[in-house]
């Protein structure tokens, strides 16, 4: 039973790390060029840096706080990831009484926090259903 343990926690955290390193680099490439994690209707980004984040007093936009939630959201992922792999690697000496419910909490805040926000993934159509047609992904 360790034993699968630590595989599950390990293909997990390294199913983490690979998604929290896409999410940096489609971050770092939107920096230049946006494409990836942007609004569909291009009005909206233009929208965004021109509009000042009240919190920062006009110190900066909507884009670049757009921007650094991205970053801090990839960074969120990859130490999660990271803790997994290693608690994985060190079943033996890691605090797993501490460790455990951590990450099982993080995962449930990452679960649920889309539901939320009202985020949703557009799936691809099936064959026997037309486009126009598909569900939407959402937590309803």
């Amino acid at each position: 039973m360790p034993v699968m343990v630590a595989i599950l926690l390990i293909i997990g955290g390294a199913v983490c790390g690979v998604l929290g390193t896409l999410h940096v680099i489609y971050t770092l490439l939107d920096m230049r060029k946006p494409r990836r994690l942007v609004p569909a209707d291009p009005a909206v980004a233009r929208a965004m840096a021109n509009t000042a984040l009240r919190l920062s007093r006009g110190r900066t936009d909507m884009w670049r706080a757009w921007i650094g939630f991205n970053f801090s959201h990839s960074l969120g992922v990859l130490l999660t990831g990271a803790l997994a792999v290693w608690a994985g690697f060190e079943m033996n000496k890691a605090p797993l009484g501490i460790i455990m419910p951590l990450l099982i909490l993080t995962g449930c805040v990452y679960l649920v926090m889309p539901c939320g926000t009202g985020f949703a993934v557009q799936p691809s159509a099936s064959p026997l259903q037309p486009a126009a047609s598909a569900p939407h992904g959402s937590c309803r």
